[in-house]
């Protein structure tokens, strides 16, 4: 078995899932991943959606064309790859919507969001898809804060201080062709998407956080045609932005733990800064239009 680490979830994998971060290995993994037969349909299961079945032991989501993931007690994942997928169309929902799926049955929090560290403390940055979440963590990784997430982390309250931590994602920079060469990134030794679209996976995995962070504030991307600058978020105003960057947010319905997930929301309103950036987007702007950002983490630090 391999062993990995992905939004605070300790992996064991029969499978390679070269896109993490390889970790020493653990006696308890939270999460072991096998190759099986999984069956069409789930037994004693009920059909949630055309992808999604829910059972007394577990789940089963089916991607079409690509594979079908029967997961039990939340504990043990079975791959079966016979619809056709390719490894990295295998892993991708994998580490997306299984994952994510398994993350809210555990009442935590996955938000959509990029992150970086400054002075061992994170700052995320959550927005619509196409917000620029990717560009402006690479942005920031050049001016030398610590890389935590590309667009997806899970939010962890600690029991003992009752601060959230930022658990890091998949570590590797998700970028568009003009984005990843305005960054100086050759797409040539890149991995393509394998979605197919025209995105590449900048991989680094020794330039990101390892270990989570904890969460010190939230800064939520607007557009503006204007200067940029950075404007405070209301708690009551905050929650609602929160719940809106729920990654995969439907599953928490599903699963029946998104009132676990709003009292999340409410409480890291209450409890840490939020803010609103506004900025062009346009990759010519990104240079200019990170000062108003930086300035605001340095004085919170």
């Amino acid at each position: 078995m391999r062993h990995y680490v992905i939004g605070g979830l300790k992996v064991a994998s029969e499978m390679d899932l070269p896109e993490l971060k390889p970790v020493p290995p653990s006696d308890t993994p939270d999460i072991s991943i096998v190759a099986g037969c999984v069956p069409e349909v789930l037994t004693s299961g009920v059909p949630i959606t055309r992808r999604l079945q829910i059972g007394e032991t577990g789940f089963q989501f089916t991607k079409e064309n690509i594979a079908r993931y029967l997961c039990l007690n939340d504990r043990v994942v079975i791959i079966d790859n016979g619809l056709g997928g390719t490894p990295a169309e295998i892993r991708l929902y994998l580490y997306s919507s299984v994952f994510a799926i398994i993350q809210h049955k555990k009442c935590r929090l996955p938000l959509h969001a990029s992150a970086v560290g400054y002075k061992r403390r994170a700052y995320a940055f959550a927005g619509d898809s196409g917000a620029g979440k990717s560009t402006l963590a690479a942005a920031l990784f050049q001016r030398d804060l610590e890389l935590i997430s590309d667009d997806l982390g899970v939010l962890e309250q600690d029991g003992s201080t009752g601060y959230y931590e930022f658990h890091p994602g998949q570590p590797y920079l998700k970028l568009w062709k003009d984005t990843a060469s305005f960054f100086n990134y050759d797409t040539a030794e890149l991995v393509k998407d394998p979605r197919g679209i025209s995105k590449y996976h900048c991989q680094l995995k020794n330039e990101f956080v390892a270990t989570p962070r904890p969460l010190h504030a939230i800064f939520f991307l607007t557009r503006t045609a204007g200067k940029p600058y950075v404007s405070p978020v209301s708690p009551k105003e905050g929650v609602t932005l929160l719940v809106k960057n729920i990654y995969r947010i439907r599953f928490a319905l599903h699963v029946g733990t998104f009132p676990y997930q709003f009292d999340h929301c409410a409480k890291i309103a209450q409890s840490i800064p939020l803010f609103r950036y506004h900025r062009p987007w346009c990759l010519d702007a990104i240079e200019r239009s990170l000062e108003p950002v930086l300035s605001r983490i340095e004085a919170l630090a």
